[in-house]
């Protein structure tokens, strides 16, 4: 039988107390911490708790070994490269410095690139890729719609927002 205060613990498990959260309260106690923010007093306490010899890693190195393998880890993966791709405000970019559309610092919009292989051409400059159900990461071809121009992208808003009653 547990002691009165353990409710929400099982024994199984090497811990200081030899017990540890259930499966279930360690979700209701994640569900209660999602979207808190420290204060900054509270930041600088939790900083200040692991500093010098406060710091359970102070006066230790990590072996060889282990920085032999974390160094085989990363080769090939130098400055975060993830593949040639980054996201800015929701939409995904892709890098191809060729493509004669392509931004300054050699990113496309990967909707673009899907609609151009959709339609086996490239796209004009003045051409515009709507995304059907407004979610700009979601570059499924069913998702994309093209647009002439930016005014006529613009007046099937304008369309959709009177037509839901929207000013």
């Amino acid at each position: 039988m547990m002691p009165k205060g353990y409710k929400g613990f099982q024994k199984d498990y090497k811990t200081n107390t030899g017990r540890k959260h259930t499966e279930e309260t360690r979700k209701k106690m994640s569900t209660i911490r999602k979207g808190r923010k420290f204060s900054e007093e509270h930041k600088s306490k939790i900083a200040d708790s692991q500093m010098g010899e406060k710091n359970s890693f102070y006066g230790k190195t990590h072996t060889e070994e282990k920085k032999r393998k974390w160094s085989k880890e990363r080769k090939g993966n130098k400055n975060n490269w993830r593949g040639g791709t980054t996201e800015d405000n929701g939409y995904i970019l892709v890098r191809k410095p060729q493509h004669f559309s392509a931004r300054n610092n050699g990113y496309i919009l990967r909707s673009r690139l899907v609609m151009e292989k959709l339609l086996g051409r490239e796209l004009l400059p003045n051409e515009i890729v709507h995304h059907k159900n407004g979610i700009t990461g979601d570059d499924r071809p069913e998702n994309l719609r093209l647009f002439k121009s930016r005014k006529e992208h613009t007046s099937f808003h304008h369309k959709q927002r009177k037509h839901l009653g929207i000013q």
